[in-house]
């Protein structure tokens, strides 16, 4: 196989489509041929085909029984199928398409047309690989910023605890009046990051500067 080349698997258990399909694709892609249902779904344990050619009407098993199990794995349910059978009928073409194939291609097929519809599939596959991956960068980073602020409010409420203990006389003025002081702090220390992630740890800021919190804490404790 040359690399950067997609790969595409053709399940048929005829001969001579398999070889006709091969000879259509081969200058741009790695073709496998396979004449059996049961052969892919051992293939698929070890490969991940960027692109499945199946047949319906298989000896073995359903072209239709093989994409639901395409379909329920983990592993290959985002792999693009596109059903090349001699089925005409729209109730057949509908039972495909629900069970999650992306096109239908029907026997005797165009080869410029076959190579066409393929060419967009994968264009729309890997557009659809990249939505997937920015989507899990994103839930990484809200993740990661999640966390980083509430060990902002966690060092800032050991502060908190730390400077209450060391008066007497603390009352629930002291405690608002101090409140309402650190989550300013907070709203600033977390507004001075990237509206997506932080480069330097909230906590670890306020910690730099938390010498200058608790002067500010006490001076807010004499005012009442």
């Amino acid at each position: 196989m040359q690399e950067n080349r997609a790969v595409i698997i053709v399940v048929d258990d005829s001969p001579t489509n398999l070889a006709m399909v091969k000879k259509t694709l081969s200058d741009q892609y790695d073709v496998i041929t396979i004449s059996s249902c049961t052969e892919l779904l051992k293939i698929l344990e070890l490969v991940s085909p960027d692109l499945i050619l199946l047949d319906i009407e298989m000896p073995d098993m359903s072209g239709f029984d093989v994409i639901k199990r395409i379909k329920e794995t983990t592993e290959t349910e985002n792999i693009p199928v596109i059903f090349l059978t001699s089925r005409v009928d729209p109730a057949s073409e509908l039972q495909g398409l629900s069970l999650g194939a992306v096109d239908f291609v029907h026997k005797p097929f165009s080869p410029p047309l076959l190579a066409k519809r393929i060419e967009l599939h994968l264009l729309l596959e890997a557009q659809r690989r990249e939505v997937r991956d920015i989507t899990e960068d994103l839930h990484s980073i809200i993740d990661r910023r999640t966390v980083d602020i509430v060990e902002l409010h966690r060092v800032m409420l050991g502060v908190f605890t730390d400077v209450a203990q060391s008066y007497e006389g603390f009352t629930g003025a002291h405690a608002v009046l101090m409140e309402d002081y650190l989550l300013k702090e907070a709203d600033k220390i977390i507004s001075e990051g990237d509206s997506l992630r932080f480069v330097k740890s909230p906590a670890v800021v306020f910690m730099e500067h938390e010498h200058e919190f608790r002067i500010k804490l006490q001076e807010l404790f004499g005012k009442i």
